[in-house]
Formats: structure tokens, C-alpha cells, sequence
């Protein structure tokens, strides 16, 4: 979604990120408060960067998780592992962050394969 610059493209990025977001929840233990229950575990340590820098999508594209029943149990999820002292101990500066991320929501990026995979997808569609 990020490194998309067409509006139709950076729509659909979002539906498939939104879906794929719905479908990490409904897989989430119930009583939580981490993916696989009361453990925080390597589910969590795997998907919780990529949760972190939604605020990215946010900034850049619009992005935000809709304030909806189904998502509830994700906002406790990440509610919850933002609280852990080793998570907070690591995040990064989210101003940090967004300067390095800003050359590639503009296209600025000087990376090939992030080039060659964007126009291999422009001439796909």
C-alpha cells in the first residue's frame, strides 16, 4: 500500500490489509490477552512490528483500523503487547520512522527490487 502511487491500487492494498487483519483476529485465543492466550509468544513477536508501524499507513495513505465490534479483540491484542516493557524498550521514534518511510510513499526510493516490483504490478493490471 505504501509504495503504491495509484489510488485504485492503494484502495485495494487496504481491503486485502483490513482482510488479512480480520483474519489474524478471528485466529486469536478469545480470553487473550496475547494471540495464543495468557503467553505472550512468537506470534506476537513476529506480527507486533508490522502492528506497530500502522501509524505509518496512517500518516501516509489514510489508513485506519475502523472502530468495529470484530476488531476489538485485535486492539486488546496490541493494546496489550505495546504495554511490555521489552516491546517499549525497542520501538522505535515513530518521526524516525516516517522520515525513513517517506521516500518510499512518494516513490523517491532508489531500491530496484521495489521498482521493478511496482511496474511488474502496474503491467500486470
Amino acid at each position: 500500500m505504501l509504495v503504491k502511487q495509484e489510488k485504485e491500487l492503494q484502495e485495494q492494498a487496504k481491503r486485502d490489509l483490513l482482510t488479512g487483519i480480520r483474519e489474524f483476529t478471528a485466529a486469536m485465543d478469545k480470553a487473550g490477552p496475547y494471540f495464543s492466550g495468557g503467553i505472550f509468544g512468537f506470534v506476537d513477536i513476529a506480527f507486533l512490528p508490522w502492528a506497530l508501524r500502522l501509524y505509518i499507513l496512517k500518516h501516509f495513505r489514510g489508513f485506519e483500523l475502523p472502530e468495529s465490534d470484530d476488531l476489538k479483540r485485535f486492539q486488546r491484542w496490541f493494546e496489550a503487547c505495546k504495554l511490555r516493557k521489552g516491546v517499549q524498550d525497542t520501538m522505535p521514534e515513530d518521526e524516525r520512522l516516517l522520515h525513513n518511510y517517506d521516500r518510499y510513499a512518494d516513490a523517491s526510493t532508489k531500491s530496484k527490487s521495489l521498482t521493478i516490483d511496482s511496474n511488474k504490478e502496474n503491467k500486470d493490471n
